[in-house]
């Protein structure tokens, strides 16, 4: 299973969103997350990088 780290960034900075992310459904300006206890949680923004072997996914906010 990969479980993978969401961070936003916003002027170079990045902040972490959330950990253990199973899932990610992006929409229209908006991102759903789900971790693997099952919570969700939706951040406005589009994603920029996904990096599977460091685990890592990069939203860009708006």
């Amino acid at each position: 299973m990969c479980l993978s780290t969401v961070y936003t960034v916003h002027d170079g900075i990045q902040e972490k969103v959330a950990e253990y992310v199973t899932n990610v459904a992006p929409g229209d300006d908006e991102i759903t997350l789900t971790t693997i206890m099952g919570a969700k949680e939706t951040i406005r923004g589009r994603i920029t990088s996904i990096d599977l072997v460091n685990n890592t996914i990069l939203v860009e906010g708006v």
